[in-house]
């Protein structure tokens, strides 16, 4: 049986996938690039598996938005990237995406 608020109804097997949101840090290093770390919102580590389902994104207006072509490592469960490029444009966002396998 799968249900939602909006009712159930009868469902033969099924996967189901579960998406925990990601909780960013960031931080200015001392030579002007940005690092970024992130890990699972509910307090879980990521696992090798995971880092070819996210993406990293950069936005300079929360609009319009392209790939970061930084490299997301994990290191202990841990995501983390570094944006050396952060000190030649004046404002910068990021978001990651998780993309289905």
């Amino acid at each position: 049986m799968a249900s939602n608020p909006g009712g159930g109804t009868p469902s033969s097997n099924a996967t189901v996938l579960i998406r925990v949101p990601q909780k960013l840090t960031s931080a200015l290093q001392p030579n002007g690039t940005f690092l970024l770390t992130s890990t699972d919102a509910d307090g879980g580590l990521l696992t090798p598996a995971d880092i070819g389902n996210l993406q990293l994104q950069v936005s300079s207006n929360l609009v319009n938005w392209i790939a970061s072509p930084t490299t997301l490592v994990l290191t202990n469960g841990v995501l983390m990237t570094s944006d050396p490029s952060t000190t030649n444009v004046p404002t910068r966002f990021y978001r990651i995406l998780e993309v289905s396998p």
